[in-house]
């Protein structure tokens, strides 16, 4: 038997500018299009500029990461600490509204109880 030779479909062929058109469409759809057009833009610039200039420009920007990495950590640490305080304030309120609904339980259990103890030697009585 021969197999049937499948029609290629040219809309699938990707290429470079495909590419782009396709991230440039999910980026509008997710509502990140500033942010493509602000890359695509910084990326055309990058490649008009002379090499000279786009050398100092990585530098530039190494050292800012550098930088940026920094005071990446600082703030990660900062958010941390912050945190840490946050889920033992939150855990303290969360234990005191527990033994406080354990505690009202525990009173409504015992109403309860007694009103039907009560209630059950009542009918005992009224049995005999």
């Amino acid at each position: 038997m021969s197999k049937r030779k499948q029609k290629k479909d040219p809309t699938t062929q990707m290429n470079a500018w495909g590419a782009i058109r396709d991230i440039g469409i999910a980026a509008i759809n997710k509502g990140q299009a500033l942010e493509f057009f602000f890359a695509l833009f910084f990326i055309i610039v990058i490649i008009k500029m002379p090499k000279a200039d786009v050398s100092k420009l990585v530098f530039q920007l190494f050292d800012i990461v550098i930088l940026g990495n920094f005071l990446g950590y600082v703030f990660g640490l900062c958010v941390v600490m912050i945190s840490i305080g946050g889920f033992r304030a939150q855990r303290r309120i969360h234990t005191r509204e527990i033994d406080r609904l354990s505690k009202e339980r525990t009173k409504w259990q015992e109403q309860v109880m007694n009103i039907e103890s009560g209630l059950g030697s009542s009918k005992l009585q009224e049995r005999s």
